[in-house]
């Protein structure tokens, strides 16, 4: 799995990778291994969402009754996305965090919609 990780601005749209992209993304991991890329099967592209200080947002939103934030994870949520769950998880469930993830880089008031007040 290979992204050229832009940050290119654009609004909300029915997302798909741009040819240029995806021959860049390919001239790279060529540049950076010693694979040899000679077509692309699959491509595809998503919108990332960044928060103010880039870190996610996960937990409810106290002005909104109800609504629970699960995003700005700017494309690191392939990476993150275990860790993520589980501490949404937990947050939703009123649940602590299972042991194993106690010394997760995210703590609930380090990501919490709430420090943006």
């Amino acid at each position: 799995m290979v992204s050229p990780a832009d940050e290119t601005p654009v609004t909300p749209h029915d997302a798909w990778p741009e040819e240029l992209d995806i021959a860049f993304a390919a001239h790279y991991l060529a540049e950076c291994t010693t694979l040899e890329i000679s077509h692309v099967a699959h491509s595809w592209a998503g919108l990332r969402t960044f928060a103010p200080d880039r870190a996610p947002l996960i937990g409810y939103d106290n002005a909104a009754e109800g609504v629970f934030w699960l995003a700005g994870l700017g494309g690191f949520g392939i990476q993150t996305s275990p860790a993520v769950g589980q501490l949404a998880a937990a947050i939703l469930t009123q649940s602590p965090l299972r042991s194993a993830k106690r010394g997760s880089a995210f703590k609930s008031e380090q990501v919490s919609p709430d420090r943006f007040r």
